[in-house]
């Protein structure tokens, strides 16, 4: 048995099977995303509707989430046994085990709704290995099986999926100014904020109406010069924001 993926201590599963290491969702660890759709002095074009400012700007923390997802639908064929699956499905880690001296991670494939199914060996490049684990019960240890198995298509691949949350104690920002066209008297813009997953937040919107010939606009700590303004389009730079870079 080689080193586990996620622990330091062997546990063996209920069962007299082959011994897996238990996955778990390990943290990653925090990272910043700061997005915007203009560089601070950059001469840009927005047409109505089409937002003139866009910033996102807040820490995610980063999770393992402890399933796998494939390439592809896919066919494993090994003896007498058939495993089948799909793309859209998310499968369980459940941990390590070692075959033919090396190590690989397993996921579980429900074989019937009374829980048995079968676990899968993913090499560290997401290739199916040709041993295979047959679980009797869907928390028992596994048998190794002695069928050598086969998968379709034959560059199917398994790879690991991230979880993220955003870490609100660190600040977050996730808003746009949209240009709303001029008349002979104004400049309108529409501001709006966002959720972390771009989903309007209908309390934090508000009209902005600017007058013609302004040469340079604000919005909080947004300064925007302003070259040209018509009822289709706005020519502009923003000129600072307040935003501290990466």
């Amino acid at each position: 048995m080689g080193k586990l993926l996620w622990v330091a201590v062997v546990i063996l599963l209920a069962g007299c099977g082959q011994a897996i290491g238990p996955g778990s969702g390990e943290y990653l660890g925090s990272q910043r995303v700061f997005e915007r759709n203009y560089e601070p002095g950059e001469e840009r074009t927005a047409f109505v509707d089409q937002p003139v400012v866009r910033v996102k700007d807040y820490t995610v923390e980063r999770y393992r989430a402890g399933c796998m997802r494939s390439t592809d639908d896919f066919v494993i064929k090994g003896g007498v046994v058939t495993i089948a699956g799909d793309k859209d499905t998310e499968y369980e880690m459940r941990g390590t085990t070692g075959a033919d001296g090396n190590e690989f991670t397993v996921i579980f494939i429900p074989g019937s709704p009374s829980g048995t199914g079968y676990g899968l060996l993913i090499d560290e490049r997401g290739r199916v290995y040709r041993r295979a684990l047959n679980f009797h019960y869907a928390y028992s240890g596994g048998d190794m099986m002695v069928y050598d198995f086969g998968a379709t298509p034959e560059d199917l691949r398994f790879f690991e999926l991230r979880r993220e949350k955003v870490k609100a104690k660190a600040g977050y920002l996730n808003y746009e100014i949209i240009y709303g066209g001029a008349d002979g008297e104004n400049i309108r813009m529409t501001y709006r904020e966002y959720t972390s997953e771009d989903l309007a937040r209908p309390a934090f919107c508000q009209d902005l109406v600017y007058e013609v010939g302004s040469e340079e606009i604000r919005f909080r700590d947004t300064k925007i010069q302003v070259y040209e303004a018509t009822n289709k389009k706005i020519v502009y730079a923003v000129v600072s924001d307040g935003l501290k870079e990466m």
